[in-house]
């Protein structure tokens, strides 16, 4: 979730909600800020991993957008800003890419086409081949610093020197991203998308990317549910868990890697608080946010809901070595079931290495599986990967997830303020 301050999010849990929206454009040293007294309809998409995209019908009844000469708004700088009262939350930035002026009986109206920066990022091609040395010692979190421009003890790639350079924000990183040195398996070859090179490393990895509304890359390893805790079990860091009998208010992150003991710990309740378990910690996570139809002004209610069961796909990943000596595996229950593997061949050292590889793999198709959506009224801070909960009384039941596609609705008429956003990536991975 984006930083929203109390009052925001009281405020959009409210039956009586007053909409607050800002479209802010950048170009050529002026800056230009519409609210809702021009802004007539907005649709603003996110969808993981990286498409981001907007469409902004403006009132230019007043010819405003042809009396003001600087006012050709293609390649502007844009941020939506969604809000309730006077509180505003900032999306990721994006570019206006295109323009069109409208005319029909008695309107005169002004769309505007914003794509996000890694859209654009994912069209930035490599000006020239690279291959990584043998005997690189460049882990898998430099070359996404390079990648992203940022270049560190003068490693850099050429090949996309010439593009906006981003900053890296690292909010949590797993056991693969810091030690697993890729070396001669990682190239770049003329014409390859320099996001799909960042998306390449992260794949082997747990870790995901989203773009902030500060502008900054920020990858993390997001929350899940976990799995059945298991005694004396070698847990890594960022590793998740739920308790024999679990409170899915609740998940439990691996704070300190270690082996579990022989007697399940006594599972804390209060987000924030840990637990040591044998050699390891515990750390209990609520989820980010949560979406409740029970009519109160303290939940934020939805419209409607449906849940998906759907079998994790691929669900059985083996990592080797190009000479088969390391070798790795990892396994989902769904397996047993439909089985469908994937190889991924990557020039790893150890056998322990392909095994975290693979298990990191595995937690990404897990995420990315289709586990429904719901339709509610707009939560301003509500970001991709954000770990939800949905609680229907109707159905007597809840849903936990992350959230893969957000699309927020904004029209003065008919009036509109509402949002759906999809848990688990639609669409991905299907036979």
């Amino acid at each position: 979730m984006r930083t929203a301050d109390t009052a925001l999010i009281t405020a959009q849990k409210s039956y009586t909600i007053t909409p607050n929206i800002q479209l802010q454009l950048i170009k050529a040293g002026n800056t230009m800020t519409y609210g809702e007294d021009r802004i007539l309809d907005l649709r603003h998409f996110e969808r993981a991993p990286n498409d981001y995209y907007a469409i902004c019908t403006l009132n230019n009844s007043d010819k405003h957008f042809e009396t003001n000469p600087y006012l050709n708004l293609y390649g502007a700088n844009a941020e939506i800003s969604w809000g309730v009262g006077t509180a505003l939350s900032a999306a990721a930035p994006l570019k206006v890419i295109e323009q069109h002026f409208n005319s029909s009986p008695g309107r005169l109206t002004v769309d505007v086409v914003m794509s996000g920066l890694l859209n654009i990022m994912d069209r930035e091609e490599a000006t020239e081949d690279y291959q990584e040395p043998t005997a690189s010692t460049v882990t898998v979190k430099d070359q996404i610093i390079a990648l992203a421009m940022g270049g560190t003890a003068g490693y850099k790639f050429d090949a996309y020197n010439s593009y906006l350079a981003f900053t890296v924000a690292w909010d949590s990183e797993d056991e693969v991203i810091d030690s697993f040195i890729p070396g001669d398996s990682f190239t770049i070859y003329q014409g390859e998308s320099r996001y799909r090179k960042i998306k390449e490393l992260l794949d082997l990895t747990s870790c995901v990317m989203r773009l902030g509304g500060d502008g900054q890359l920020h990858v993390f390893v997001p929350r899940i549910s976990g799995d059945t805790w298991q005694a004396s079990y070698a847990y890594v860091l960022h590793d998740y868990v739920q308790s024999a009998l679990p409170d899915y208010n609740f998940t439990y992150e691996c704070t300190q890697a270690g082996f579990s003991g022989v007697a399940e710990p006594t599972w804390p309740t209060t987000d924030g608080q840990t637990v040591n378990d044998g050699t390891a910690i515990w750390t209990c996570r609520a989820f980010d946010y949560e979406y409740n139809n029970t009519a109160s002004t303290a939940n934020h209610a939805f419209y409607a809901k449906s849940r998906v069961q759907r079998v994790v796909m691929p669900n059985y990943i083996v990592v080797q070595s190009p000479d088969g000596v390391y070798a790795g595996t990892a396994a989902h229950s769904d397996s047993a079931l439909i089985r469908l593997d994937h190889y991924e061949i990557v020039d790893v050292a150890s056998t322990a290495m392909a095994s975290s590889i693979a298990t990191a793999m595995l937690l990404q198709g897990k995420r990315q599986t289709d586990q429904g959506n719901i339709i509610a009224p707009i939560n301003c801070g509500q970001e991709l990967y954000d770990y939800v909960k949905v609680t229907d009384s109707r159905e007597a039941d809840f849903k936990i997830g992350h959230v893969a596609y957000v699309e927020r609705h904004y029209s003065n008429n008919p009036v509109d303020w509402s949002m759906e956003i999809q848990l688990g990536e639609v669409g991905l991975r299907r036979v």
